[in-house]
């Protein structure tokens, strides 16, 4: 079990008004943590999915790991504690901070170091709707109703110590309607059948994030593969998909196998389905989770599942000691996907991937380092910008650093020494010092406690010499403290020669000969160091916008394509989206004149020239031009092109009028 030390002080709280149980029990927000260290939980829970509830009867065992008169648990705002008893069954003064989630328990006298306690709480809870998860302060990771019952470790459905960090061991009880399915970390030990209810056992004897439960209506099917069992819990509609999804699966798994390690959760993995309104989480230890759109996809969503399954070795079976070492889980996770694709896949794959990456990145890359974790915001977009996308980018120029032998074989190393044990990035950094041969502390300070990504700018001159040229210049960026081997490329006519440079501070000069006169000469050519370069801008701000028109938050979104416009005139991807997005809004004549420049731009992607036609052609059915709308129709038919079914909606409008209703609320 990992020690967590917590040392964080909360003030500066709301007034609150407290059971007369709790009136001599200072607010758990106003007091600094206790260190403690949680042993175990014994959860015995019964669900009632009519009324969203649950009535849970838990046991945390702990051990103190200083000197205490209270204990502080956080516990979500959905919780209606009823009493907390300790092992005497003496009833314990407790106040339950909802605006905080947190609930502090007060001893009548201080406990030493060292001391074991067992503390049984009794509390009901109601998890009604996922649109009220703010209130319920367990937003997109709880939810009880007939439909699929998820609780899951980040809703604090349970106490829980060192949220993200602090693991124990777990017996789990859950009582639910027969026809129910129960799927949780660990064994299945047994499943008690009693009148209209079942209860399903499962025993954890590995130190996990507890609390992660489903609870659905779910069809069992397992397939064996490679030696491990895959258990797949799935609506009956797509238990026939299991053995299809398990043998794309397998490919991934036993990639991992290869180059990590074995399989840390012993001989299965359970593969159950969850609702699209879940929050995209992973999984759980030896648990991973699936969405119906996941199966439902033409296509194998490799990149998905491949982040999700990589969770098992970096996050599930190494212990972060502290929040900042989240990314150690976070960036491992995302890069090996990316690993996959390079190996098993192409190349093209490869680099397609690290573009995303680096996107993903860039994101929101300045609003804090690596090192914060989850006070990002755990699970939300900046974190999984900073410390899943950039923490995965760190790993790709670390690898870089050290050359491919040395990265892997550090990678399968780490595991193997650090699997189910606390680990941090001190511990990464210090064997990864045996595999570089230097101090690489400037590095990680760099990219992972601090903020900030370079922008390169090259000046150079050529000069003619007896033997050949000389080029002159350096290179210059940004960030005064910045250091790192970057690659120059130099062409010449039929020849492209490379060379490394130490770029250290804001201008690192270079000097190079050549035999023949230089054309161009590039800094980072092969886009091995993530940075801020326009193209990449670019794709940051259709990537935000994209997302955001397709939650409905339009004037936003337009505000993104906007600024992709400005980065590149001539993007048709950017003018597409731009276009689509007034189309959604109705405002057909700025979609109009979108989609024109779309078609005036690069056509890149080569796709979007049908579509645009198509497009106009239904702006003109709707504005009753039939006439130049069949022309539309008619250019897009003569292109040939038939992404996504182009062809065919062409060639159904070229016959029928488009028709569509205007709806101020959701047009469509």
């Amino acid at each position: 079990m990992n020690r967590v030390f917590w040392s964080v002080v909360m003030a500066g709280l709301l007034a609150c008004n407290w059971a007369a149980s709790a009136q001599n029990v200072k607010s758990p927000s106003a007091t600094a943590f206790p260190r403690i260290n949680v042993l175990s939980y014994k959860i015995d829970a019964d669900l009632f999915p009519d009324d969203h509830d649950v009535k849970v009867d838990a046991v945390v065992e702990f051990e103190t790991l200083e000197p205490t008169d209270r204990v502080i648990f956080g516990l979500s705002k959905g919780i209606e504690t009823q009493k907390v008893l300790d092992e005497r069954g003496e009833v314990l003064e407790h106040a339950h901070e909802s605006s905080e989630s947190l609930i502090q328990i007060k001893f009548g006298a201080t406990l030493p170091a060292g001391t074991v306690r067992r503390l049984r709480f009794s509390y009901t809870g109601n998890f009604e709707k996922l649109t009220t998860f703010k209130r319920t302060g367990a937003e997109g990771f709880a939810y009880i109703g007939n439909e699929g019952t998820y609780l899951l470790y980040p809703a604090k459905w349970i106490p829980i110590s060192g949220y993200l960090v602090d693991r124990a061991r777990v017996e789990l009880n859950l009582t639910v309607p027969l026809g129910f399915v129960v799927v949780s970390s660990g064994t299945l030990k047994k499943v008690t059948t009693k009148g209209i209810t079942e209860t399903f056992t499962w025993v954890s004897d590995r130190e996990i994030l507890p609390g992660a439960v489903i609870a659905a209506r779910l069809f069992e099917k397992s397939v064996s593969k490679s030696g491990v069992n895959l258990v797949f819990y799935l609506e009956e509609k797509f238990i026939g998909e299991a053995e299809k999804f398990s043998t794309e699966l397998e490919k991934v798994f036993n990639y991992y196998q290869g180059k990590f390690g074995k399989y840390p959760f012993g001989a299965a993995l359970q593969i159950v389905q969850v609702d699209d309104s879940v929050r995209d989480l992973a999984g759980a230890a030896g648990v991973l989770f699936v969405q119906r759109k996941d199966l439902e996809a033409r296509a194998f969503p490799v990149q998905l599942v491949a982040r999700r399954l990589a969770y098992q070795w970096w996050l599930h079976a190494l212990y972060p000691k502290t929040v900042g070492d989240l990314w150690l889980g976070e960036g491992f996770a995302y890069y090996s996907p990316a690993l996959f694709f390079e190996e098993k896949v192409s190349s093209e794959s490869f680099q397609n991937e690290l573009v995303e990456l680096a996107i993903l990145a860039l994101k929101f890359e300045g609003r804090g380092p690596i090192a914060q974790g989850s006070a990002l915001g755990y699970a939300g977009d900046t974190y999984e910008s900073i410390v899943a996308g950039k923490g995965a980018w760190v790993l790709h120029m670390f690898r870089t650093l050290l050359g491919d032998e040395n990265f892997f074989k550090l990678l399968s190393q780490f595991f193997a020494q650090y699997e189910f044990k606390t680990v941090s990035i001190d511990d990464f950094q210090n064997l990864a010092a045996g595999y570089s041969k230097q101090d690489l502390r400037w590095f990680f300070t760099q990219w992972i406690q601090s903020a900030g990504v370079p922008e390169f700018t090259i000046e150079y001159i050529s000069v003619k010499t007896k033997s050949g040229f000389k080029v002159r210049g350096a290179v210059k960026q940004d960030l005064d403290l910045f250091r790192m081997p970057v690659e120059i490329e130099i062409e010449t006519k039929g020849k492209k020669e490379y060379q490394t440079i130490q770029v250290q501070g804001k201008s690192s000069p270079f000097e190079f000969e050549t035999f023949t006169m230089p054309l161009r000469v590039a800094v980072d050519p092969k886009n091995r160091i993530l940075r801020n370069a326009d193209s990449l801008r670019l794709s940051v701000h259709l990537a935000m916008g994209k997302k955001l028109s397709d939650k409905g938050e339009f004037v936003d979104a337009i505000r993104e394509f906007t600024e992709a416009t400005k980065l590149d005139p001539r993007s048709s991807l950017a003018h597409y989206y731009m276009a689509e997005t007034f189309y959604e809004q109705y405002n057909l004549q700025s979609a109009a004149n979108s989609f024109r420049d779309a078609l005036n731009g690069d056509l890149k992607p080569k796709w979007l020239e049908v579509w645009s036609h198509i497009y106009m052609g239904k702006i003109y059915d709707i504005l009753g031009q039939r006439e130049r709308a069949k022309a539309e129709y008619n250019k897009a038919i003569n292109l040939k092109d038939d992404h996504l079914g182009a062809q065919s909606e062409a060639d159904k409008y070229l016959n029928v009028p488009f028709t569509r209703e205007r709806n101020p609320q959701n047009p469509s």
